[in-house]
């Protein structure tokens, strides 16, 4: 049986969240304590660690976490 979450990337779910709510990379990345230049890796990325998507999620008032689930 396959994943069935297989072609997830988590990091595009979070950098369109950030879009829509018109915030700045800059301002992204100082909210979340990261470089701005990491910023990028985080949004290429399928996977991240669940302590960082959970104040990803804050920072962006989404829970992504229960929404992927859905």
């Amino acid at each position: 049986m396959e994943p069935k979450f297989k072609d997830i990337y988590i990091g595009k779910i979070i950098q369109q969240k950030v879009d829509e709510r018109h915030i700045s990379y800059a301002e992204f990345a100082r909210q979340i304590h990261c470089a701005r230049t990491s910023l990028y890796h985080i949004f290429n990325s399928k996977n991240i660690d669940v302590e960082r998507l959970l104040l990803i999620s804050e920072v962006l008032q989404y829970l992504s976490l229960i929404h992927i689930s859905e």
